[in-house]
């Protein structure tokens, strides 16, 4: 049979073997692009729901220890935290007082005491220097001396050196005393220098048969068997200088202290944004017709015969 010229030959496009009656239309293959589109962009929306939370968390400034029943805020928390087994707990709120430096004797600090250290607030110093420790055992062992001391406390008091025990021992030339065996050991362990400073007597017998040993700042105290440990001299001085050490009920706001509230909350899980794909889909394709849409270019859909 011959045909005219200009004429076009429209193949079926259901023509496949075994496929007779199905018609993949133009809008079955529109709505198989926009399904695979949608779901792209689903997965790609992942959202955080707890990012506002995560991003705004901050440890909390102040805290009150139930042990003792007082607060512990900003530096000095942090120094506590830092270091809760060599100044221990707060027994005291914060207070202003003459500093208790013997270099600076008549200058105003904001101080706290705790059971084995009082901390002063040094505005003037280098960040990381701002809390320092009052000379608490220098106060401690002038009242000692004052009230009687005993043998043992004198003979602690007199100059001493190394000598050959230098592998056990170490010399403080600024007066003149030395540390010695497991004083020693926790004195550099926990960055003694700052917390205790220098010491200012050897270690002697105490009445109670314990070794104790006086520094600038604090008091260390081995009893047999055991290592060494701070002795509370936070505890009697507050006693001795009659200071306000009860207990104050928990300020409005301010959480119990727990470790838990320095930690940073984890970062939070994405979550895929819920979305229907069939209405989606129904969405995009209403208001389209087929004929407008077409197949495109189809090998074999037409034919021209020149």
């Amino acid at each position: 049979m011959g045909l005219d010229y200009g004429t076009t030959v429209h193949r079926d496009r259901a023509a496949a073997p075994g496929s007779e009656g199905l018609r993949v239309t133009p809008r079955r293959s529109l709505r198989c692009l926009l399904s695979a589109a949608i779901l792209v962009v689903a997965v790609a929306a992942a959202i955080f729901v707890d990012a506002s939370r995560a991003e705004h968390w901050a440890p909390p400034p102040t805290v009150w220890i139930e042990a003792t029943g007082h607060t512990a805020d900003r530096l000095f928390l942090d120094a506590w935290r830092a270091q809760p087994a060599v100044i221990g707990e707060p027994i005291s709120e914060e207070f202003r007082s003459r500093s208790g430096f013997v270099s600076q004797p008549e200058t105003d600090r904001i101080v706290q005491y705790y059971r084995n250290v009082a901390l002063a607030f040094l505005p003037e110093a280098p960040a990381g220097e701002q809390v320092q420790t009052l000379e608490l055992g220098r106060l401690a062992l002038d009242d000692r001396f004052q009230t009687h001391p005993a043998a043992a406390l004198l003979r602690a008091d007199e100059p001493s050196t190394c000598g050959s025990a230098a592998a056990t021992c170490r010399d403080f030339a600024d007066t003149e005393q030395t540390v010695r065996g497991p004083f020693l050991a926790f004195w550099e362990e926990n960055d003694g220098g700052r917390w205790f400073g220098n010491p200012l007597t050897e270690a002697f017998r105490a009445p109670d048969g314990s070794m104790l040993q006086y520094f600038e700042k604090g008091a260390l105290r081995v009893q047999s068997g055991q290592v060494a440990q701070p002795l509370p001299l936070g505890d009697q001085m507050a006693k001795v200088q009659g200071l306000d050490t009860r207990p104050i009920p928990q300020p409005d706001g301010v959480p119990v202290y727990d470790e838990s509230l320095f930690v940073a909350p984890p970062e939070p899980e994405p979550v895929v944004e819920a979305v229907d794909p069939v209405a989606e889909i129904e969405e995009a394709a209403a208001g389209w017709e087929v004929d407008d849409l077409g197949p495109g270019p189809q090998q074999g859909a037409w034919k021209e015969i020149v």
